[in-house]
């Protein structure tokens, strides 16, 4: 009994580690060259624009994890992680962190949306790039800005995929077999219920 709670809490252990190394991706900062082009689409202010794509960063990381990790329990590890990296941000000062936290739920939330939205016609990352530039105050984003906002968003994704695998290694799944039916597998053990 006792070597098998100490082998839980090593996994515990090991499984924070990997939350928080894949975290450490997802605060770090924009490229100058991205910050500034998304201010010159948005209110020309360099510093909300860095502010916006820090934010996009981390909620898309937190969306990735969500959607592409075969363990359940990844999003919530993420999530744990991001809250723990907020709290130490040194780009934020203490008595603004309570709001900083807001303005990130606030938009994880809409790209969320964003990103359930099966009604649209555009591709998800043409949609969460539409809500960037509504956060980085595009009042009428041309088609070059909406472009850029795509090529953006597409990029973090593929980042925050690529970090993922790197934190918790490559998903091993038959090649007949896509994650959302190996999830599904084990709702359907869990519940008792056979597919059919």
């Amino acid at each position: 009994m006792a070597l098998s709670l100490w082998g839980s809490v090593g996994e515990s252990r090991r499984r924070e580690a990997r939350a928080r190394l894949y975290v450490e991706h997802l605060m770090a900062d924009p490229p100058a060259d991205i910050v500034l082009r998304l201010a010159a689409a948005g209110d020309a202010d360099d510093d909300h624009a860095r502010w916006e794509l820090r934010y996009a960063l981390r909620a898309i990381g937190y969306l990735v994890s969500e959607r592409d990790a075969l363990d359940d329990r990844t999003s919530a590890e993420v999530a744990h992680a991001i809250d723990d990296a907020h709290e130490a941000d040194p780009n934020v000062a203490r008595d603004r962190r309570a709001i900083a936290q807001r303005q990130f739920n606030e938009r994880l939330r809409d790209y969320r949306a964003a990103l359930a939205d099966r009604t649209a016609t555009a591709a998800p990352a043409e949609r969460i790039g539409r809500v960037l530039l509504s956060y980085a105050r595009s009042a009428s984003p041309s088609n070059a800005d909406a472009r850029f906002a795509a090529e953006v968003v597409a990029e973090l994704i593929a980042q925050c995929n690529a970090a993922l695998r790197e934190a918790y290694g490559e998903a091993s799944l038959p090649m007949d077999t896509a994650p959302s039916e190996l999830r599904r597998g084990r709702e359907d053990e869990k519940t008792g219920r056979r597919g059919g």
